[in-house]
């Protein structure tokens, strides 16, 4: 229901960046991302996609194309990373978890922060939530220290499917309580 009721109300904007649904000509810039090392080292998952593959996971909005979002600047239009809303059962039952990443060149300029903060609240509307959660690997400590500027505060970690420790974090909206 949360997944409807956000892609209605997307693109969402910041001050400089905007969160807009995937569309089947994204295929290669995600692919590109898929394949970038920099990006991957903290995502875990497999650097063997095909641009064909991923252009059919869009268009299907199958697996977790299902909630992949293109973050591009307002003021080029240029996208610069990705972000997804993924249910992480490693952390509770219905509860969902940000992915959020940017190619490297797109690093290091407040970019995560920024998304960070957009997903957050307007997720938490769209979703009826009073909380949300993120996890990391803990030698991310770019993520680590986005997290706790945003009022995040770590509550547990678990190991994912492909062997790594991540750590939980979770947001509390006080004021929806």
């Amino acid at each position: 229901m949360w997944q409807q009721n956000l892609a209605r109300s997307l693109p969402w904007s910041s001050a400089r960046l905007r969160l807009r649904e995937s569309r089947p000509e994204d295929a290669a810039f995600v692919n590109r991302m898929l394949k970038d090392p920099d990006v991957m080292r903290f995502l875990g998952g497999p650097l063997s996609y095909s641009e064909n593959l991923v252009r059919e996971s869009i268009v299907k909005r199958s697996g977790w194309m299902d909630s992949l979002y293109i973050v591009e600047t307002i003021a080029e239009s240029t996208s610069v990373g990705h972000a997804g809303i993924l249910e992480n059962t490693n952390i509770g039952e219905s509860e969902f978890d940000f992915l959020i990443a940017f190619l490297p060149e797109h690093q290091r300029n407040g970019y995560g922060r920024e998304v960070l903060e957009l997903l957050r609240d307007r997720w938490m509307v769209e979703a009826g939530r009073a909380h949300c959660t993120a996890s990391v690997r803990p030698e991310n400590e770019a993520s680590v220290k986005i997290l706790v500027r945003c009022a995040f505060h770590r509550v547990g970690e678990y190991v994912d499917r492909y062997g790594f420790t991540r750590h939980t974090y979770r947001y509390e909206n006080d004021a929806a309580t």
